[in-house]
């Protein structure tokens, strides 16, 4: 394995590490350690910052774990600056993931006055993308596209390609939260070539992804699809559950949704044979996903009870999409707030729901 390209290496360790979090068992240091001493750097801390950079590919139950030692090593006088440096991105990254957006901007700020930013520029453009990010999803739109042109210049300046594509990618999500699903389109093929020319397998998912939802919410169904299968199919074949979880339930999505919209009242519906069989296909991919979700995910788990309700009842299964139903609105009451990260037709399916429920 040492002999082995960088991009490679890195991306078994990222196999390696989902593997580790995906049996729900106590991260071991030592064993972290071992992992990340195949990316070469000097000091545990250094070893430990590059595994914490593959950790946004592992279930959210693995992060505060991992942040808790990051602690531990932050506050170790042997810990150098730029392992620090390393250390607080992903602290900030892991925030973020956890939509704990506030605590992220904390950090940022905390570290951002650490360091030359000169002498260390890609760290510096790295901390500033997790601060649009977070920027992003508080509704500060001008600082989040002014931080993110930033962290791009820089990362073009110092030839970092990958930090430029998930620049772009960035900019991508945040164009579609405009509606302006081209733009979208634009900077996230731009973003998949480069991701494809370095070869970093993982960012190639999250772009054919993206593309996929940006083809669905413009009506191309097909190409969305296909899109969105590569991506799970990278998904699968690294061992990355939250780049499948990201895309399979909008995969499923799709796939129901076709159906049901050729359905006039959902009281009535049935399917014929060739839509039953995609129905079944669909219950499978959820019923795939369903171990997959962290504890703590509401958003997605609402999204699955939503899902498997509305197919249930397209297949006449009519007692456990009542059930499915009844507990998706239940938890829907508890959440309906904030509606970030959900799939496309939220709204659809919450209406079929309280139908099969009874409510309506």
């Amino acid at each position: 394995m040492a002999g082995q390209p960088l991009s490679e290496r890195e991306e078994l360790i990222n196999w390696l590490l989902a593997s580790l979090a995906f049996t729900n068992r106590t991260v071991n240091p030592n064993r972290t350690r071992v992992l990340a001493h195949l990316v070469p750097k000097d000091t545990d801390a250094g070893r430990f910052a590059a595994q914490c950079s593959t950790v946004a590919l592992a279930p959210l139950a693995m992060y505060e774990t991992l942040r808790s030692e990051a602690q531990t090593l932050l506050h170790d006088a042997r810990t150098t600056l730029y392992d620090r440096l390393e250390l607080l991105h992903f602290v900030a990254m892991s925030y973020n993931w956890q939509r704990e957006y506030r605590l992220a901007l904390d950090t940022i700020e905390r570290a951002l006055p650490e360091f030359d930013h000169e002498e260390f520029p890609i760290p510096h453009a790295s901390l500033l993308m997790v601060l649009s990010v977070a920027l992003r999803e508080t509704g500060d739109a001008a600082g989040f596209l002014d931080h993110t042109m930033s962290a791009i210049d820089i990362y073009r300046r110092n030839d970092f390609p990958n930090g430029v594509g998930t620049g772009l990618i960035s900019l991508a999500i945040a164009a579609s939260a405009r509606g302006d699903f081209e733009r979208a389109k634009a900077d996230c093929l731009e973003a998949l070539a480069i991701f494809r020319e370095v070869g970093v397998r993982t960012n190639e998912a999250f772009a054919l992804g993206n593309m996929g939802l940006y083809c669905l919410s413009t009506g191309d169904d097909e190409q969305g699809e296909a899109y969105l299968n590569q991506a799970i199919g990278i998904g699968r074949d690294i061992g990355a559950p939250r780049v499948f979880l990201a895309y399979a339930i909008h995969l499923a999505e799709a796939w129901i949704l076709a159906i049901r919209r050729k359905v006039a009242d959902i009281r009535s519906a049935r399917c014929d044979q060739a839509d039953r069989a995609k129905l079944h296909e669909s219950l499978a991919l959820l019923a795939e996903l369903e171990p997959k979700i962290p504890r703590r995910d509401d958003f997605t788990w609402n999204d699955l009870l939503l899902l498997r309700a509305v197919c249930e009842h397209l297949l006449g299964l009519c007692e456990d999409a009542r059930t499915h139903a009844a507990q998706a609105l239940e938890l829907e009451s508890t959440i309906a707030s904030d509606k970030g990260l959900r799939i496309l037709r939220v709204d659809e399916l919450l209406a079929d729901a309280r139908i099969i429920a009874g409510q309506e």
